[in-house]
Parts: C-alpha cells; sequence; structure tokens
C-alpha cells in the first residue's frame, strides 16, 4: 500500500473565504480528513512491523538491543494497530455529510448533520455523477465489510486474530468470529484493497470534483 496522495485543502477552501466562521469549520474538517488518511498509513506501517516482530519474539530472535522481548506486547500492538486502521478509514466516509454541509449554501453546519439531507443537496445542487459515485460507493462490497466489521468492533466485540506463527501464513481474522462477513479474512490484503477502493479510488476524487462543481456553481451565479 502506498502513501496516499492527497487533495488541494486550500484551493477548497477558496470556495467559502468570504465566511470566516464557514472558513474556519471548513478548515479543520478537511485537515482531519487528511490526519485520518496519514492515520491509515501509520496504522498498516505499525501493523506489519509489529506482526513481524511478534514472530521475531516468538522464536526468540528478536535483537537483543530491542527492550521488549515478550511476544504478547507484538501481539497488542498489531492488533490495536489493525483495529484502528478500519476504524480511521471507516471514519473518512463519515466525514463527508460534515464536508458537503460546509460547502453548501442551503444546510446549516451548525445543525444536526445528516447524510439524507447531504445526499440530496449533493444530487439537486451539485452533481448527480457524484452522488452515483457515492451511492456505488455505499453498495460495493468492500464498504459493506468494512462497515459490519467496524460496527463488530464497536458494538459487540472484537473478532480474535491467527498471527498464524505456526504456518507461515499471513496474520488472519478467525473465520468463526465474523461469520463468513469478510470475503478475505487475512488482514493485510483486507487493509491495501479497502485502502485502494476508499481512498485512492474514491475519497481523494470525490472532494477534489466536489469542490471543482461548486466552483462552477458559483462561478454560473455570479
Amino acid at each position: 500500500m502506498r502513501e496516499n496522495e492527497s487533495f488541494n485543502i486550500n484551493d477548497i477552501l477558496a470556495l467559502v473565504e468570504k465566511d470566516t466562521e464557514q472558513y474556519q469549520e471548513l478548515s479543520i474538517a478537511l485537515a482531519s480528513v487528511k490526519r485520518h488518511m496519514d492515520h491509515c498509513w501509520y496504522h498498516y506501517q505499525e501493523f506489519n512491523n509489529a506482526t513481524k516482530m511478534h514472530r521475531e519474539a516468538m522464536f526468540g530472535i528478536l535483537p537483543k538491543r530491542v527492550d521488549i522481548q515478550h511476544p504478547e506486547y507484538y501481539r497488542c500492538a498489531f492488533e490495536a494497530n489493525c483495529f484502528a486502521f478500519f476504524r480511521a478509514l471507516h471514519a473518512l466516509i463519515d466525514s463527508l455529510p460534515l464536508i458537503i454541509y460546509l460547502l453548501s449554501k442551503d444546510l446549516d453546519f451548525k445543525e444536526k448533520v445528516e447524510w439524507r439531507k447531504a445526499k440530496a443537496y449533493l444530487k439537486d445542487s451539485i452533481s448527480k455523477d457524484l452522488t452515483e459515485k457515492l451511492d456505488a460507493l455505499k453498495q460495493s462490497d468492500i464498504f459493506n465489510e468494512l462497515k459490519d466489521l467496524v460496527n463488530i468492533t464497536k458494538h459487540r466485540r472484537l473478532p480474535r486474530i491467527d498471527s498464524c506463527i505456526l504456518t507461515n501464513e499471513p496474520v488472519k481474522f478467525l473465520a468463526q468470529d465474523l461469520g463468513g462477513m469478510l470475503s478475505e479474512n487475512s488482514i493485510k490484503p483486507f487493509m491495501e484493497r479497502a485502502n485502494k477502493v476508499i481512498i485512492e479510488e474514491f475519497l481523494i476524487g470525490f472532494i477534489r470534483e466536489l469542490g471543482c462543481r461548486l466552483k462552477q456553481v458559483n462561478d454560473a451565479d455570479s
């Protein structure tokens, strides 16, 4: 998984620069999106590092200079970074309604932010194409697998993770804890596929295009 490119925050902020409060709120929201993206990259790297060190600790081959030699420490590390990655990735999509509110002329961002109203504004005032792209993502298998996984970790339990230390297979979720919910129980491939679909193929382009379409609307009105 490569480090993510981003969108130009300043170009999007320029669309609301006349409204100081809206500008400040949008600046925080867009910066938060970028930070979530950075966090996904960080947790992915740390997950990989921790799985490697867990294996070395289990076989007693960690370098002596490493302060912590106990395998359970590295198991905790790769589990924590695994769940943090998926939650940060899901949070990116949940942040979109607020950004749409903050870019709109008709929605009050001080009120409760609702997906339904954000999508209606997007479809009626900005772009039917963008609405269709958002719907396609939310109907995709990878997004729904991610959503279900995050909901389970938040509201029910943390699925157990098999380190596969004896089989030399990739670290994976125990299938019985997820009831066949995921098409890929191996964690690293699922991370990479989810990141590719949600961030690389959808989110970055969606926010860029949202800004471009809104600029076109503003130019047409002026």
